[in-house]
């Protein structure tokens, strides 16, 4: 269900989004639909690689080792 909005944006921003919408023959909501998409999406992608920072920790030759295992670095 859509549910209608209102806000205040930059002349220019809406401006170049008026332009981009007309290029691309889509409606001004479809490209802000998209715009806030991508970026809701990276924001939880950052924040689920910022929430496990640290979560395993291990020293250097601890992942060295490892990494030598597998074989990603030249012996």
């Amino acid at each position: 269900m859509k549910r209608k909005i209102g806000t205040a944006l930059e002349e220019q921003l809406l401006r170049e989004a008026k332009l981009l919408a007309a290029r691309e023959d889509r409606t001004l909501a479809a490209v802000f639909e998209d715009a806030l998409r991508q970026y809701l999406a990276r924001r939880q992608a950052t924040g689920k690689v910022q929430a496990t920072r640290g979560a395993l920790p291990a020293s250097a030759s601890t992942v060295r080792q490892v990494l030598e295992e597998d074989d990603f670095i030249a012996g």
